[in-house]
């Protein structure tokens, strides 16, 4: 089944448990629709971690991957203030989009217009503020933060936390007007029996070993501190510690089984509670299910048309 470009185009953002097999069902879809890859993986974003988070092979097909440094704080904000330019103008050209990921958080603020009204501010913007309140006092804040006395308070004059904040206020409420995306999307889910998932995460575990996972953290560990935010991913500190020689690979091996697990079980309680979501058993090949999934959203409307949901 081919599906053509029209004049705006669609999003579908393909969701479902760690090792459900919803990249496969993403790629596929996007075959299928001629579409734009986009992760949304809070992992997936930093360069080098590449074994430990399953990133596709042609990462060339995604947007999203590889965006940051292991020694950033990647958060939420600057993940929807990124992806959501790159997904509003592929439709808006035309084009259609499938967003793929397991940080639910990521996706569901990315496909939802309020989130992107009330954006955090940029990173480091409240502790440059300080250090100007500190260097230049009251008046230097201000100044930098285009504030008159009169647009405060007494209270907040007298107060370091209230003046940092309502510099930082001021200064985000003059940035740029967040992007608004008028896309048609939808939020689709693969759902596998629960002691399949189990059997699945064992094996792709086995893989990523055997594809030298370990080395890739030696790799890492040797450019980036062990504090680095990226290693809160699932398995990296375990590794780091076997690195260290602070465990044995079998016991570390052991907890990543069974941090995966219990992560799969939170990202499965997450799901059922996420509203509008059109759920797939993965029964039959991938091909058959990203038929269904496609079949279902010309059901509902969607086709090609870009309209908000």
């Amino acid at each position: 089944m081919s599906r053509e470009r029209s004049e705006s185009g669609i999003a579908i953002a393909v969701m479902g448990p760690t090792a459900s097999g919803k990249s496969e069902l993403a790629e596929a879809i996007a075959e299928r629709l001629d579409a734009r890859l986009v992760s949304a993986d809070a992992f997936q974003v930093y360069r080098g971690l590449d074994i430990g988070t399953n990133k596709p092979l042609r990462t060339d097909r995604y947007a999203m991957i590889d965006v940051a440094d292991p020694s950033e704080t990647y958060t939420v904000g600057r993940y929807v203030s990124e992806a959501r330019p790159i997904c509003a103008r592929t439709t808006d050209l035309g084009t259609n989009v499938v967003i793929v990921g397991g940080t639910g958080l990521y996706v569901r603020r990315l496909l939802d217009d309020s989130s992107a009204l009330s954006l955090p501010p940029p990173a480091g913007l409240r502790e440059r503020l300080r250090k100007t309140l500190e260097d230049s006092g009251v008046e230097g804040l201000l100044a930098e933060a285009k504030l008159n006395r009169e647009d405060l308070n007494a209270q907040s004059l007298m107060n370091p936390v209230h003046l940092v904040r309502a510099a930082e206020r001021a200064i985000v409420g003059r940035a740029e007007p967040p992007v608004l995306w008028s896309a048609r999307r939808y939020k689709v889910a693969i759902l596998r029996p629960r002691a399949e998932i189990v059997t699945r995460i064992e094996k792709r575990l086995s893989q990523m070993l055997q594809n030298g996972w370990l080395d890739e953290v030696r790799e890492l560990l040797s450019r980036w501190p062990r504090e680095s935010p990226a290693f809160r991913a699932i398995g990296y500190r375990e590794l780091i510690d076997v690195v260290e020689s602070r465990t044995d690979l079998t016991e570390a091996v052991s907890r990543i089984a069974v941090r995966t697990r219990q992560y799969a079980k939170r990202q499965m309680t997450w799901l059922r509670a996420e509203p509008d979501v059109l759920w797939f058993p993965a029964n039959g090949g991938v091909e058959e299910i990203a038929g269904r999934v496609l079949d279902e959203i010309d059901k509902l409307g969607g086709g090609q048309n870009g309209e908000s949901n």
